[in-house]
């Protein structure tokens, strides 16, 4: 903790001596605890864009194949079922297990965040991967992430509410292309397209200018991405490497019997189990 809290203090003297300077600095810090993005917050100003990544900053997924972590196999799980099932059908079950999985807070702290952002007056942002459209039963996903991080507190709509919604129609996302980043609400969807660009495209659509971004994500290509818009555009940047909810990730082995357990239901009975469930019936099984 001592050795962030000085490349901290370094780097909040790096940005001040900087504001001026011809080459703006770019600082990541690796952190567990809102601690010191509390300090930097508390030291913002109204120059400063502070941008919130939704998933594994504010809320997390609380089954062990829903978890970042277990991407790789949860898509080679979604390549297996396109070998037999079309892409409605997969897109169906898909939409099953988003409506019925469960997410958990990473931290309730973070609500003191936001009030500090709110008392100050300090513009917020969330950025999420997360795609836009419909996908099976979810009419709208942007519509539904965003009632759904609502009804877990957070509401993201009073962050520039001057702006309408807004399609990024020349963005088709590389993996869909039915696809589009989408502003909505406070909450910028870049569809997995680097989270760099699509900020860039958002700032300019919005005619909006900062002189520091503070930017807080799990994952280091994201810091990069926004890091590189920032330094080609003489804006500081300040990133705060997240990683609390990898902690509270299930870190025990794959467990292939249970995901097995999950898949066969989701398909034969339209129903996504919980790992608690599932773990409950393979006590009373043998099956698997």
């Amino acid at each position: 903790m001592l050795k962030n809290l000085f490349v901290f203090f370094f780097a909040l003297q790096s940005l001040a001596h900087s504001a001026d300077a011809q080459t703006p600095k770019q600082i990541i810090i690796e952190t567990q605890t809102l601690d010191l993005i509390f300090d930097a917050i508390e030291n913002a100003d109204a120059d400063t864009l502070v941008v919130f990544d939704v998933d594994d900053v504010l809320v997390y997924a609380t089954d062990q194949l829903l978890q970042a972590r277990h991407k790789t196999q949860l898509n080679k799980i979604i390549a297996t079922l396109a070998q037999k099932y079309s892409r409605t059908e997969i897109e169906d079950l898909s939409s099953t297990a988003i409506l019925q999985h469960n997410m958990s807070l990473v931290t309730a702290e973070i609500f003191n965040i936001f009030d500090i952002l709110k008392e100050k007056n300090i513009p917020y942002i969330a950025l999420t991967a997360a795609q836009t459209g419909q996908l099976g039963q979810i009419e709208s996903q942007e519509e539904w992430r965003i009632n759904h991080l609502k009804s877990l507190g957070f509401d993201f709509e009073k962050s520039f509410p001057q702006l309408e919604t807004f399609k990024f129609s020349d963005l088709p996302s590389k993996k869909d292309r039915r696809r589009v980043p989408i502003f909505k609400d406070g909450i910028l969807f870049s569809c997995d397209i680097p989270k760099g660009v699509v900020l860039q495209a958002f700032l300019r659509m919005a005619k909006l200018k900062f002189k520091n971004i503070i930017f807080i994500d799990d994952l280091k290509e994201n810091h990069d991405s926004v890091a590189d818009y920032c330094v080609k555009n003489n804006i500081q940047f300040l990133g705060f490497h997240y990683t609390a909810a990898h902690k509270m990730h299930d870190q025990s082995p794959f467990n292939h019997k249970r995901v097995q357990l999950q898949i066969d239901t989701l398909i034969q009975e339209r129903r996504w189990l919980s790992d608690a469930e599932a773990d409950a019936i393979l006590k009373m099984n043998t099956h698997y």
